[in-house]
Formats: structure tokens, sequence, C-alpha cells
């Protein structure tokens, strides 16, 4: 990555935090390009991840709740921290699983 693309980069972020509620188009309007995508940035590709797992995991964890009537809280820390490789097995397995006993281990 060039010196331009990474400083476009570094605005693009501060952008994103300074105006949380303008759209990726806007952001681009902004700095008067079109030709980069926000979504190929790393900035949007990391918040886009921690996004998708912790929304596999709050899925895994009503899935269970509602299977098992409750988890202790340890289980549910493990199950927040799991990564995304994790949780998809995990969301696999979970037809598996016939106590909460199985899932806790």
């Amino acid at each position: 990555m060039g010196n331009k693309a990474q400083i476009l980069e570094i605005i693009e972020t501060i952008l994103v935090y300074k105006f949380p509620k303008l759209s990726c188009e806007e952001i681009q309007k902004m700095l008067g390009y079109n030709d980069i995508s926000l979504k190929e940035t790393r900035f949007y590709q990391d918040v886009y991840a921690e996004g998708r797992q912790e929304g596999e995991a709050e899925l895994i964890l009503r899935l269970l709740v509602r299977l098992f009537g409750g988890l202790g809280e340890d289980t549910q820390k493990r199950i927040k921290h799991l990564n995304i490789g994790q949780l998809e097995a995990l969301g696999e397995a979970l037809l598996d699983f016939s106590t909460k006993e199985g899932v806790e281990k």
C-alpha cells in the first residue's frame, strides 16, 4: 500500500469516528474520491469482522438459552470470546447437544 493510500485510510478512520452517522458514500464525497471503496480498507474489514463475531456469539447464546433455559456466566463469557471459526463450528454443533452440561464442557 502506497503512502497516499495509507494517509487516506488514516483520514477515513478519523472521519468514521468523528462522523458516525455519515454513510460510506458521504465520507468518500468529503474526501473527493470515488476510486477507493471504504469497504476495501483494513479499518472497515476489521470492524465488519468484529461485528460479525459479536453477532454470531449473541445468536448462539440466544439459541442456547432457548434450548436449555440459561447458561452459566463463565460459559457465556467463553462463547463471547470464541473466534469466528469456533463460533461457526459451535453453531453447527448446536443440534448435537442434548443437555446444558454438554455445552458447558
